[in-house]
């Protein structure tokens, strides 16, 4: 383990997309690199929704709002 998480970096797994968000707060897309041609995943396409709506304040809220009422521990 490091005194530096900044320097600490994770590799995916091939063929593997992510949303991630990183200590400053911002979400970053890491998408998996494939044929250009291939339709994307529909698993990927709902990470790229969730990364464009977190923009929208209303939205995160909403939410922020629904996961707490869903009574699950983290």
């Amino acid at each position: 383990m490091t005194d530096e998480p900044e320097k600490v970096e994770t590799i995916l797994p091939a063929r593997a997309s992510a949303l991630v968000v990183t200590a400053a707060g911002e979400f970053k897309f890491v998408m998996a690199n494939g044929p250009t041609d291939a339709q994307m995943q529909p698993n990927v396409l709902l990470l790229s929704a969730v990364m464009l709506r977190s923009r929208a304040p209303e939205w995160v809220a909403e939410m922020m709002a629904w996961l707490e009422a869903q009574d699950i521990s983290m």
